[in-house]
């Protein structure tokens, strides 16, 4: 993603990485089964679909970590219980995993910090997966029960 732009905002912009963090990006997808052409795409926009999660993907400005947020619907903090339940959740989330529920422009957010040194495409893979699983975890716990 460009600049100071929304993490979760289109994935129409290029994406402003270095090579390395580009490949890390490319190999990651493929290691998700996405097609080349698709892992050329994540690449490229910073953009991929994990899990049936659209996940968008920012560069630390040293490129030393990379951000990633999934949008979790316009409605999700909504109910005063789920913001306060979410409120919890984001503390205990950060301290522990550097993730947090967040208010975007457009809708709140699951957004996370994965720091790159040292690590592989594989392992960024995995930890996208589960970053996928999160969000849609969730937000099926967000879901009024039908008592």
């Amino acid at each position: 993603m460009s600049g100071t732009s929304n993490a979760c905002s289109s994935t129409e912009l290029e994406m402003e990485a270095s090579a390395p963090i580009l490949a890390l990006i490319h190999d990651a997808a493929l290691h998700l089964g996405s097609t080349p052409a698709l892992a050329l795409e994540a690449a490229r926009t910073g953009g991929i679909e994990v899990s049936g999660q659209r996940i968008a993907l920012a560069c630390g400005l040293d490129e030393d970590a990379l951000v990633a947020c999934i949008e979790l619907g316009e409605g999700f903090l909504d109910d005063p219980e789920i913001r306060r339940t979410a409120l919890s959740a984001s503390t205990h989330l950060m301290l522990q995993f550097g993730i947090t529920v967040a208010r975007g422009l457009r809708a709140p957010q699951l957004m996370a910090r994965w720091a790159v040194p040292g690590r592989t495409a594989d392992e960024f893979a995995v930890w996208l997966r589960d970053f996928a699983i999160l969000a849609e975890a969730m937000r099926a716990n967000a879901k009024p029960s039908a008592d």
